[in-house]
């Protein structure tokens, strides 16, 4: 056996332990001591890019997709999972075009079509994407993803109703989603429907109780509420469960200005910016909040750098 069959198997034993870092190392290796493209298998470049992704290095994931998708051009898994990069990228322009490319091929493959549904969701051609999404759930309605990213759409459209009753039937394919529990109970939130969006989220399933999106449905129904402690303690796991989530840190600061914590609010978003210190919407909160607490030039000073300023404006 030689040794680029012997990385390779490593690597895939390191896949199925579920052991990402060592199994991007060894991919790494494979891919720098190949001799030529002609030693890289479709496989290898799709798992590669896949475990770029997993490991949050996009642009390098970005990046070797490019490389390879015109080396393999006809594999499917590949140029998917290159779109849905991309379009978290939001380079959809060229997510676009990747999918059209694929099309010509393969015109009906659901995959491609749902990418395509994607994309357009994101571009703003919100009717056309719905009515893709629709196609596809009529043709197969066990298409999670599909109910999923159509749930998306009609939310984007204001067509609240329509969001619910897919996201209803993500959670009648497969009860195990998160998403689609945590979508009903937004979208009854949403509607006004505060009692059934309660009794819903007292429903889910025990094994779904603590996943992120869950906790952050209740967290945004409790704050609706008026149940600010409640929504705050959730919201501080959420901080720890996803730090780098500049929404629960701006929710959590909300809720604790709200019980008149003003200094632990400013507290809360200084540690929010450490994890994402370009997030406009955190500095502001926490130009504002300096000013509450007795620290006005601070905070102004934190508002000009976040907040575009008329060159004449006075002080």
């Amino acid at each position: 056996m030689g040794e680029l069959e012997l990385i390779r198997g490593s690597a895939l034993a390191a896949l199925g332990e579920n052991r990402w870092d060592d199994a991007a190392d060894l991919y790494t290796q494979l891919f720098a001591r190949a001799s030529s493209s002609t030693a890289i298998r479709a496989d290898d470049a799709t798992n590669f890019g896949a475990l770029l992704r997993r490991l949050g290095r996009v642009l390098e994931a970005s990046a070797h997709y490019q490389l390879w998708i015109s080396r393999f051009p006809q594999h499917l898994e590949l140029r998917v999972n290159g779109i849905n990069c991309l379009i978290d990228l939001n380079h959809l322009d060229l997510a676009d075009r990747w999918t059209r490319t694929g099309l010509e091929r393969l015109p009906d493959n659901a995959e491609l079509l749902l990418a395509q549904g994607r994309v357009w969701q994101r571009q703003g051609q919100l009717a056309a994407a719905r009515g893709l999404l629709e196609r596809l759930t009529q043709a197969d309605p066990q298409l999670l993803r599909a109910w999923l990213e159509l749930a998306v759409t009609c939310h984007r459209l204001g067509d609240l109703q329509a969001a619910l009753a897919a996201s209803r039937q993500v959670s009648r394919i497969d009860p195990s989603c998160a998403g689609g529990w945590g979508n009903q109970i937004t979208l009854l939130k949403e509607l006004g429907q505060l009692d059934q969006a309660s009794q819903l989220a007292a429903e889910v399933p025990a094994n779904l109780h603590n996943h992120p999106d869950l906790r952050r449905a209740r967290a945004d129904l409790w704050m609706e509420q008026q149940l600010i402690t409640e929504a705050e303690v959730e919201l501080a796991e959420l901080c720890q469960l996803q730090p780098t989530e500049p929404g629960h840190w701006l929710n959590r600061a909300a809720c604790l200005k709200q019980l008149k914590h003003f200094i632990a609010a400013a507290r809360v978003l200084k540690t929010g910016l450490r994890w994402v210190p370009t997030n406009p919407q955190l500095q502001e909160s926490l130009g504002h909040c300096l000013a509450e607490i007795g620290q006005p030039d601070r905070g102004m000073a934190l508002l000009r750098q976040c907040l575009p300023w008329p060159d004449n404006l006075s002080d």
